[in-house]
């Protein structure tokens, strides 16, 4: 539903599933909304719902013992703060995502590394 710019269904769906989480104690699943209505939030560019629902998810999955949800909500966050302009915020979080796919040997680490290197090159232009 995301990727087709429904955003109002998306967020109904998951707002219900959230429900659902929550009341049946699927702290996985409740953990996972979070983070889809921080995407929600984050395309509607209402940075500060984002936020929120990705700390949300994080916490769950720090509880969980979740290391992919950690990286995927931590490299996230990084691009909300990047859009921010809290370039170093956004820098040391990466790194945080970076470090749990690694140590998982997760295909993202390339997308998060990327992604680090990128702020690296711009940071090079502007002292330049």
């Amino acid at each position: 539903l995301i990727r087709n710019s429904d955003l109002e269904r998306a967020e109904q769906m998951y707002r219900k599933a959230l429900e659902i989480g929550e009341a049946s104690s699927m702290k996985q699943i409740t953990a996972n909304m979070y983070s889809n209505l921080g995407t929600v939030y984050y395309m509607r560019s209402d940075l500060k719902r984002a936020e929120k629902m990705y700390g949300k998810a994080l916490a769950l999955d720090k509880i969980l013992g979740s290391k992919q949800g950690m990286a995927s909500n931590y490299c996230k966050l990084g691009i909300l703060y990047y859009t921010r302009c809290e370039v170093e915020q956004a820098e040391a979080i990466w790194r945080k995502s970076l470090n749990l796919y690694q140590a998982m040997g997760h295909r993202n680490a390339n997308t998060v590394q990327q992604l680090l290197d990128d702020l690296a090159q711009q940071r090079s232009t502007v002292t330049q």
